[in-house]
């Protein structure tokens, strides 16, 4: 979608050497589906100088869910994934209907239940997938955990996980591990993240 973008604006993108050449264009960390991103970030370069109406062209063509920010010269020796060490999150949740306290309790509960994540030194939740079951220690990730009551029982969780070169943590093992500590059954309603970390 963003090469057709970058093409439609009247650039050109350039190819990468080898037996099967690839625009030169890369999101910083790729997005989960189903995930709102806020500020996400995109190298690509150019195979020749754009037509001077480029830059103003790029955010008019971009689809309509999407808006540039910011357009800059990218100067630097790492490429831009090479560079990613965190990313931000804010998780929308609920108790599951029907098995909810009430908010103040289910408050009370996750509040407690961040601490008990803060001091933990590991966490482990299993993750079944295509039949296989996997642990994850989502405390080599997260270090700690918000959690902030906005309306009715609707709770907002906010936390920063590492990425490193084994990987990352996805925000639903996050919930899942605080669901597990609160005695909470919380479905996610929204997920956004909001910022990537560079070094």
């Amino acid at each position: 979608m963003l090469r057709r973008t970058v093409r439609r604006a009247g650039g050109s993108l350039a190819l990468s050497a080898g037996m099967r050449p690839k625009p030169r264009l890369s999101l910083a960390l790729p997005l989960a589906v189903g995930t709102e991103g806020l500020r996400e970030l995109c190298q690509f370069e150019l195979a020749e100088n754009p037509p001077p109406s480029f830059c103003a062209r790029l955010g008019d063509v971009l689809p309509a869910d999407m808006q540039l920010l910011a357009l800059e010269r990218y100067d630097h020796a790492r490429s831009l994934p090479a560079r990613v060490v965190g990313a931000a999150y804010e998780v929308r949740v609920r108790s599951a209907q029907g098995r909810s306290p009430s908010p103040q309790r289910s408050e009370s509960q996750l509040v407690h239940a961040t601490g008990r994540f803060a001091c933990l030194p590991e966490l482990m939740v299993e993750d079944e997938r295509e039949g296989r079951v996997r642990r994850i220690d989502v405390k080599a990730y997260v270090d700690r955990v918000h959690v902030e009551l906005l309306d009715g029982e609707v709770h907002l969780l906010s936390f920063t996980a590492r990425v490193t070169s084994t990987g990352t943590v996805r925000p639903e093992w996050v919930v899942k591990a605080l669901s597990e500590l609160a005695a909470l059954e919380l479905e996610i309603e929204r997920v956004t993240r909001t910022r990537i970390e560079l070094s």
